[in-house]
């Protein structure tokens, strides 16, 4: 299985494509406490992110929303 990735919104558009991430994908990211932060786990063994499912709501989805984790 893919490990959690964890992003966070930079912007109000970035919140904006969390959640439509959330709604495209049917995922549920995790929120930290005290911080904007989602994570999102059990992705399946054949994804490892979301970065593509990021660039096709928003293709410049970077300058809204930051990766924490890395691939």
């Amino acid at each position: 299985m893919g490990g959690p990735v964890q992003y966070e919104p930079l912007d109000d558009r970035g919140e904006e494509i969390l959640d439509r991430l959330e709604e495209q994908t049917g995922l549920s990211g995790r929120r930290w406490p005290n911080t904007q932060m989602r994570e999102f786990a059990d992705l399946g063994a054949e994804r490892t992110n979301l970065d593509s499912d990021l660039t096709a709501i928003d293709p410049n989805w970077t300058d809204h929303v930051k990766r924490l984790t890395t691939a």
